[in-house]
């Protein structure tokens, strides 16, 4: 469920959203409205990379997700820091380096021929493998470059049925390594999925330190640990970022020459963009429907669902309630379920925050007329 904020530091204070006057805006734009703060996504980028850099001392390095928002201008921004970019596909690597990406890590169930000798010709710092059918392809562009390509093989997690490697398809490319003379693995990969904060990071570990003994057995040295998931946005969880940090260094970082890679996508721009929708009616049963979507709303908007209310200055001092939100599109399954002041009406504006990951992507489908989007400088 949504949860109700007066307001949200840094993005939604005193009838500002970052820093700007909505009320201003709104008279330059309809709803919906998507405001966006590129320079928000910077900011997040620089506090993750010191934080990172500060708990591993200097033994982390950050590539950010490009599929969880591929909008140009915040790619730029965050080109702009020390971050490499992950990419899983050709049109994401060409915006990548764009941007001004220089530095790259490919990862996806499945690479395209192009994407593979794009990323091998651009040095690649490492394609991370999820299927062994993989290997010859990679090993003949990498001969044809002259080169010997860093490679990750992507571990299957315990809760997880099909991507990445078992144990078994594991052991068997570390039997097979020696016939790719242009391949040399580094790395070790896992992808944890939906806001690893929240899980038992422990499997994590686990997984992680089993695929390194295991390749030591068979003769091979790994000192790339890389850990790909959710975080949730930096607002949110930044003491418990900490301790998840911490407890990846002193579980992985044994060796002087170990160092971990971190894949954020949603910690770096979740909280770049919020959503201004306009109540158009209340109904009985404290049903609010709105112009865009809600049920988009409701599997892209946020690890952490907050909602704000904007009433065009009238103050809200009543009761929170759990309210119903449906949204413009006619589907049983349109509706969120909110908590909201009991005295929101028609006219006024919703706010969902951390739209910025895969939300800012669909901007089209959140409405059947048009969603605007305003960049804040």
């Amino acid at each position: 469920m949504y949860q109700y904020r007066k307001d949200y530091p840094g993005v939604w204070e005193n009838g500002q959203i970052y820093g700007r006057s909505l009320a201003t805006m709104l008279e330059a734009s309809p709803t919906p409205l998507f405001v966006v703060s590129p320079a928000r996504s910077l900011e997040n980028s620089t506090r993750f990379v010191e934080l990172t850099r500060s708990l591993t001392e200097d033994r982390a390095e950050v590539f950010y997700s490009v599929k969880t928002c591929c909008d140009p201008q915040i790619l730029r921004m965050i080109a702009q820091s020390s971050v490499g970019a992950e990419v899983v596909g050709n049109e994401e690597l060409k915006l990548a380096r764009d941007a001004g990406f220089s530095r790259f890590i490919v990862d996806g169930a499945w690479k395209s021929s192009t994407l593979l000798k794009e990323t091998i010709e651009s040095n690649c710092q490492i394609i991370n493998i999820g299927d062994a059918n993989e290997l010859s392809e990679i090993d003949a562009i990498a001969q044809q470059y002259g080169i010997v390509q860093p490679i990750g093989m992507r571990l299957r997690l315990p809760h997880q049925n099909f991507l990445g490697l078992s144990s078994q398809e594991f052991e068997l490319v570390l039997e097979n390594l020696s016939h790719y003379r242009h391949l040399l693995l580094s790395g070790l990969h896992v992808h944890a999925g939906f806001n690893i904060l929240a899980q038992n990071i422990q499997p994590i570990i686990d997984t992680l330190q089993w695929g390194a003994s295991t390749a030591s057995a068979y003769g091979q040295h790994i000192t790339t640990f890389d850990v790909g998931g959710s975080m949730a946005e930096m607002a949110a969880i930044e003491n418990d970022l900490n301790r998840y940090v911490a407890m990846l260094v002193s579980s992985l970082l044994t060796m002087s020459e170990a160092r971990l890679i971190f894949e954020p996508g949603r910690l770096i721009v979740g909280d770049v963009a919020t959503l201004v929708v306009s109540v158009v009616r209340r109904t009985s049963g404290n049903v609010l429907i709105i112009d865009a979507s809600a049920e988009l709303l409701s599997f892209l908007s946020g690890q952490t669902p907050l909602i704000g209310v904007w009433a065009i200055g009238r103050p809200l001092r009543g009761s929170l309630n759990e309210m119903t939100v449906r949204g413009i599109w006619e589907s049983d399954h349109d509706y969120i379920t909110v908590q909201l002041p009991t005295e929101v009406i028609v006219g006024d504006k919703l706010l969902f925050f951390n739209c910025g990951a895969y939300a800012l992507s669909f901007t089209e489908a959140f409405s059947p007329y048009h969603t605007h989007i305003m960049y804040i400088d």
